[in-house]
């Protein structure tokens, strides 16, 4: 039988309960010492933290460096949305090219669920040079629970050294749960991926302390190495349709899906039938544009450029923008050919959401502006006042 890795000291406890009251999951029940449920614990920390007398531990298992040579290959989590592939798998499966060609590496797409024939041919052409597929009526949903449960069962059956998420709400639910049950690490929100020469370990850059410093973050004693990278941050390969893959099905016990979640219904999210991380040209409103009546004008400039209007943190807390059109590190991170920043000043929490667009217009009243420093083009002068002037500009030479 399999020891449970959370573990509890009796002879420390104090039978305080503080654990039973932290756990989110109700794997914690109060006999005469805490009882765990093994199939409800997450193993996310909580109770560990709560414990007044450190009673309570998580035994992670430490991959020596002698077993660090059965892990190999890069895997990207497929996610597709009705049948299709999500670019940011397809984003993911570039930089995994990129990382693969420094470690001589295999390049493998996970795909869980039903998967079409053109489906996996795109993700071979791509970049994938396998393909794992395990497939189950229990999967036809996309539970993250289940997902999680079988990624980590092909991961402990065929040992990849990365594995690669993308960070929409449904992969960093997946990511967290899967490198919970393989008890390894994982970065969330990376904004940066690259292989150290000497170690030969992924090394995991993101934003930290709020997004006034980069950290780099690696896994040296455990495997895999797991990240998680945001839609738009990494850049997708020009495809060859002319690539040959593998495709491995894979046969996983059943009883993995018994988590004891009914799906009861389902209702497709109609709040952003835009989504900004598919404009061509952006029109981006910050606190400097000094009230939700300018918007209007930022509109007619999106208009009549053919593109869409976001904002920063700043205008989305103050009401102006919808969260859904938030760029930044709490928000999206995006890759239009123009994004036009409007009063909006460039702090490291906005800017680290684009890092990879192509031309940065900034129109900003303080010419010692952060925004100024990334920007390709800069006006000096208050957005309410210019844009009105653009759009009159535009107008005149339709």
């Amino acid at each position: 039988m399999k020891v449970h890795p959370l573990h509890i000291d009796t002879t420390a406890c104090i039978q305080c309960e503080a654990c039973v009251g932290a756990c989110s999951y109700n794997a914690l029940s109060m006999g005469e010492y805490p009882e765990i449920d093994a199939d409800a614990c997450q193993l996310c920390n909580a109770c560990v933290s709560e414990c007044p007398t450190e009673a309570i531990t998580i035994e992670t298992a430490n991959v020596t460096t002698a077993h660090l040579s059965q892990y190999a290959g890069i895997w990207v989590l497929c996610e597709l949305n009705n049948g299709a592939v999500n670019p940011v798998t397809l984003q993911l499966l570039g930089k995994a090219c990129e990382l693969a060609q420094q470690n001589n590496e295999i390049v493998s797409a996970v795909v869980l669920g039903a998967c079409s024939y053109d489906a996996c041919n795109e993700l071979i052409a791509y970049g994938a040079d396998k393909i794992y597929h395990a497939n189950h009526n229990g999967l036809n949903t996309m539970l993250e629970n289940r997902y999680a449960e079988v990624l980590a069962d092909l991961s402990q059956c065929y040992k990849p050294s990365v594995i690669l998420i993308g960070a929409t709400a449904f992969g960093r639910g997946v990511s967290a749960r899967a490198a919970a049950r393989l008890q390894t690490g994982l970065t969330a929100d990376c904004t940066e991926l690259r292989i150290d020469n000497a170690t030969g370990n992924l090394l995991q850059q993101r934003p930290a302390f709020g997004g006034n410093l980069l950290a780099t973050i690696e896994t040296p004693h455990h495997r895999p190495q797991m990240a998680s990278v945001r839609p738009g941050v990494m850049q997708m390969q020009t495809p060859d349709f002319n690539r040959k893959g593998l495709i491995i099905e894979h046969t996983f016990d059943a009883a993995l899906l018994n988590d004891g979640i009914t799906l009861l219904e389902e209702h497709a999210d109609t709040t952003a039938k835009q989504r900004i991380e598919d404009a061509d040209v952006l029109i981006a409103a910050g606190k400097g544009i000094q009230g939700k009546e300018h918007i209007g004008n930022l509109e007619q400039l999106a208009g009549l450029l053919g593109g869409m209007v976001a904002g920063s943190r700043a205008a989305v807390e103050a009401g102006w923008i919808s969260v859904a059109h938030q760029v930044g590190q709490t928000g999206k991170s995006v890759s239009p050919r123009v994004y036009i920043a409007c009063g909006i000043s460039g702090q490291i929490q906005h800017t680290s959401g684009i890092n990879n667009v192509e031309t940065v217009i900034a129109i900003n009243n303080d010419p010692d502006a952060p925004i100024f420093e990334m920007a390709h083009y800069g006006i000096v002068g208050n957005a309410q006042e210019i844009v009105p002037e653009l759009i009159q500009i535009l107008r005149a030479n339709v």
